[in-house]
């Protein structure tokens, strides 16, 4: 399959980063997805990338495609003051 003809396959995953309000990043078979939140909000955003990674490992079943888990990472990104607020549990998705 082509570099055009794997991305028309792969577009419509956008939508499901739409539905999730997450941003994203596309670049041919890697998808980023990305939120900020406040600390007081990680939770509602935890769940959003969750379901949304889930959804993920759906549609690309739908496709005959395989979510690599083992390569599917969550990083936190912050100032030292805001990392230390967060609790063990924020850091499991």
């Amino acid at each position: 399959m082509g570099p055009v003809k794997f991305i028309n396959y792969t577009e419509d995953i956008a939508e499901s980063f739409h539905r999730h309000e997450l941003h994203y990043h596309i670049y041919a078979d890697d998808k980023q997805i990305y939120d900020h939140a406040c600390v007081s909000e990680i939770d509602v955003s935890l769940e959003r990338l969750h379901d949304c990674v889930s959804e993920v490992g759906d549609w690309c079943a739908s496709r005959r495609l395989q979510l690599n888990t083992s390569k599917t990472e969550l990083a936190w990104f912050g100032s030292r003051t805001s990392m230390q607020k967060l609790s063990a549990i924020d850091f499991i998705l």
